[in-house]
């Protein structure tokens, strides 16, 4: 008994199906996969007819296989248009390349704003923190209270003192 496999993903150049295709538009795709050649195997591209004989080519991803015989269809997210073209304009490589490169350069302005953003608002954060008070050492002035009672008596006294000691001997 044979079982299908669902949900797996064969790289391919895809026409639509269910729109048809005129003979200059059907030679544009073949020159379109032709072109492609390898990275056509790699990633999942898709090619529409528009009017007046062109061609629409984008990348897409996240494509699925749906249905079953003549109801057979695809679903894909995120195209990425590349161009549009017919027998006069044909497509070549380096369209390909030069929108990747855009949309790299893209996103490396978004990573960068973002990032500049996130440093201003850091800055303005450090900057408007209040900063601690430094504590500022001063010399310490300590004044004895507590003498000795031997020094603050007067010399008479202690004289009294001794003689009074005398006579109880």
């Amino acid at each position: 008994m044979i079982q299908s496999i669902n949900n797996i993903n064969f790289k391919a150049v895809r026409l639509v199906h269910n729109s048809q295709f005129s003979k200059s538009q059907k030679n544009v795709a073949e020159d379109i996969q032709a072109k492609l050649g390898k990275k056509g195997e790699e990633k999942d591209f898709v090619i529409e007819p528009l009017a007046d004989d062109s061609v629409e080519l984008s990348e897409v991803y996240n494509v699925k296989e749906k249905g079953v015989g003549v109801d057979k269809y695809i679903e894909y997210s995120n195209p990425l248009l590349i161009g549009r073209y017919n027998e006069e304009n044909l497509f070549n490589y380096e369209d390909y390349t030069g929108k990747i490169k855009e949309l790299y350069k893209d996103v490396a302005k978004m990573i960068a704003s973002s990032i500049a953003t996130i440093g201003l608002i850091c800055l303005g954060f450090f900057l408007l923190t209040p900063k601690p008070n430094k504590a500022v050492k001063q010399a310490e002035r300590v004044e004895i209270l507590a003498k000795d009672s031997l020094q603050t008596l007067k010399q008479d006294s202690l004289k009294l003192t001794q003689e009074s000691l005398r006579i109880f001997k």
